[in-house]
């Protein structure tokens, strides 16, 4: 949850409903006015962003 929280508020929805709710990148161009492409992108970046979040707060979740 707290590498999620380090997201922007549109790539948490994405990670979400793709990873969670396995939604298609079709249906969230379509719910969110991107294209499917843009989509595309903007999960690539945020699945890269979580990797690095991840790796910065690692000591953190070992307490966990």
């Amino acid at each position: 949850r707290l590498a999620l929280a380090t997201l922007p508020e549109l790539d948490r929805y994405l990670i979400y409903q793709r990873y969670f709710k396995f939604a298609s990148t079709e249906e969230l161009a379509a719910k969110t006015g991107l294209t499917r492409h843009a989509v595309d992108t903007r999960l690539w970046r945020a699945r890269k962003n979580l990797r690095e979040a991840l790796k910065e707060h690692a000591h953190e979740y070992e307490r966990i």
